[in-house]
């Protein structure tokens, strides 16, 4: 399908180049503008002519594969920009905790957990491990909870 477009397009434009090539070289009055009358029924034909052979079904079961090609390479690219957003959120969250906890005198590891489903992703839930007293676990979860909005109840604790 795509080759009978192509050699459609070549066609129209041959006839055009043709009819130019006409008009430059017929001199001006009524002959030109009789020129310029059969010129115009010649592309007009040839235009009306390269259409007749085609079949809408095929012209458009074609624009349809176009279609589902676009569509699919643009949510492969939207997984792509989500997967790395998700991967951004994860480690800027992580190094923000950690961060705190260096402050808090804390020896932990963290590990982040995003929620991809949603609209945008955000940060859900967290897990510490590591060395560190009750009142320093209550300070860095409260924070936790009060600038990332992770709550309490999302925030696993494993004291080594």
């Amino acid at each position: 399908m795509m080759d009978a477009i192509r050699k459609y397009l070549i066609s129209l434009c041959a006839a055009a180049l043709l009819c130019s090539l006409v008009r430059a070289l017929v001199p001006g009055g009524r002959m030109k503008k009789l020129c310029s009358l059969l010129c115009g029924i010649f592309l007009m034909t040839a235009a009306l002519s390269g259409i007749s052979g085609w079949q809408l079904s095929d012209f458009a079961q074609e624009l349809s594969k176009m279609q589902v090609a676009a569509e699919q390479a643009r949510t492969g690219v939207e997984i792509q920009g989500r997967e790395a957003l998700c991967a951004i959120i994860k480690s800027k969250t992580e190094a923000y905790i950690w961060d705190k906890a260096q402050e808090l005198d804390l020896s932990v590891s963290i590990e982040v957990t995003v929620e991809a489903d949603s609209s945008y992703p955000y940060p859900s839930g967290v897990q510490i491990t590591g060395t560190f007293t009750p009142q320093q676990q209550r300070m860095l979860a409260a924070y936790i909870e009060e600038n990332l909005a992770i709550g309490k109840e999302r925030q696993i604790w494993t004291n080594e």
